[in-house]
């Protein structure tokens, strides 16, 4: 696994996070946060969805069956734009990863499930989307580790998605070498490394932030790449 190479790049651009960070918090968002005791009026991008991803987990912690639910509800939709997330899954999310609940093993719903895993345990789990997946597959091809691939999950940007169907002819035909489990096993290796290198980093979010908010800049160099390879 390329742990290396995540270590460099994070040790390069986790200092400057707060600057590249950006992810709109919608009024269903902060309506919910405050019906339930958080007013976020202060603070750059990062610390508001730090703050709110805190208070969501201790919500869920400390939540009924019901209030669980509505806490998944409110960060996987209308957090994460997931819209069109069934109740009945809100409902499996909503029990963690077990019987009748998540499965990691499986690739499908992952950026949605994730996000449910990131409000439930954010120590262990994080979430894994369009953006951070194009991000590792970036950094990859870059350092020409083409054989190692992370999978492609659907997306709404442009950039991302072109990136997706540039990289596609590269990779070998056959179900992607990694997958969820891998990506944590992954972040949680980098997090020890960085850590014993005397780099302030608290959990696996981090990580996954600055893949998702430097993924446009990222699949560009490797478009960039593409192009003249």
């Amino acid at each position: 696994m390329p742990v290396n190479i995540v270590q460099n790049y994070c040790e390069q651009d986790l200092p400057g996070l707060a600057d590249h960070y950006t992810w709109n918090i919608s009024n269903n968002v902060l309506n919910f946060a405050r019906d339930n005791g958080l007013v976020i009026t202060v603070g750059n991008s990062l610390e508001r969805n730090l703050r709110l991803r805190a208070f969501y987990h201790q919500l869920y912690l400390k939540g009924s069956e019901k209030m669980r639910i509505a806490v998944i509800r409110s960060y996987v939709k209308d957090w994460g734009g997931i819209h069109a997330l069934a109740d009945d899954n809100i409902e499996r999310y909503a029990r963690g990863i077990g019987r009748d609940g998540i499965d990691i093993n499986s690739i499908k719903n992952v950026a949605s499930y994730s996000k449910a895993l990131a409000v439930i345990d954010p120590q262990q789990y994080t979430i894994f989307d369009a953006r951070v997946g194009a991000s590792l597959n970036s950094l990859f091809l870059l350092n020409n580790k083409t054989e190692i691939f992370f999978p492609s999950t659907p997306s709404r940007n442009e950039i991302i998605r072109k990136f997706q169907r540039m990289l596609r002819p590269r990779i070998p035909y056959r179900t992607p070498s990694y997958g969820y489990r891998e990506y944590l096993d992954l972040l949680h290796q980098v997090k020890k490394r960085l850590q014993n290198n005397g780099v302030e980093i608290q959990s696996i979010e981090a990580i996954e932030m600055l893949l998702f908010a430097k993924a446009e800049s990222l699949c560009g160099k490797a478009m960039e790449a593409i192009n003249q390879g």
